[in-house]
């Protein structure tokens, strides 16, 4: 009876320890899934920010410099501090494994010089995923070129300031459910196409017009 206990108390042993082998190859497996997402997205957002870095005047907003969760017409700076992490780890690795781009401002014409932004300004801005804070105020960014930012559905406010954009240009902004301030002053816009886009974005708080006072609906 003894011997029977034994070889039965085996195999049950040799079936837990090949589950936990198996259970742990997956952990394995699932962190280096992890951490591949990580680092591709972190080489992805270090390959972009370098880019933008390149025109003048570019301001790159990110998520543990800004608090976006306070509301308001405007992003609210935080703290002054340094970015998430430990140094030692950022020093080795790089911010950009720890902090998240939320924004991104290209504005301006550039004194005349070249006309921004550009078609490969637009495909970094919009191979940048989750922004939250986009503006093109007094820039050259045109009806079609919109369509450029019309994957960005996690906008929360967005500056089109002194922009030709016009009506059509509205059509590539219905997708952006989350947006929650439009400036778009100064530009070709009507009071129709404004009615049309707020019909599609009805929490939306919509700044257009000529002049001062701005009109909001």
């Amino acid at each position: 009876m003894v011997a029977s206990t034994t070889s039965t108390a085996r195999p049950v042993r040799r079936s837990w320890l090949t589950l936990s082998l198996r259970s742990l190859l997956v952990l394995v497996t699932l962190l280096a899934v992890w951490v591949g997402i990580v680092a591709n997205r972190a080489r992805e957002q270090r390959r972009i920010v370098n880019a933008l870095s390149q025109y003048p005047g570019v301001m790159i907003l990110y998520d543990h410099e800004w608090d976006l969760t306070a509301g308001g017409e405007i992003p609210k700076p935080r703290p002054l501090g340094p970015p998430p992490g430990a140094p030692w780890l950022r020093s080795r690795l790089g911010d950009e494994y720890f902090v998240t781009v939320i924004g991104v401002f290209l504005t301006g014409d550039w004194g005349g010089k070249t006309e921004m932004p550009n078609s490969a300004a637009l495909e970094l801005i919009r191979d940048l995923p989750g922004l939250r804070v986009l503006s093109l105020e007094k820039s050259s960014i045109s009806d079609a070129g919109l369509a450029a930012i019309a994957d960005q559905t996690e906008l929360v406010y967005l500056w089109l300031d002194d922009t030709v954009i016009s009506d059509a240009g509205l059509v590539h902004l219905l997708r952006m459910q989350k947006l929650k301030y439009l400036y778009i002053r100064n530009s070709n816009v009507t009071d129709a196409g404004i009615d049309a886009l707020k019909h599609d974005l009805p929490r939306t708080r919509i700044s257009y017009g000529r002049g001062s006072p701005a009109t909001i609906k």
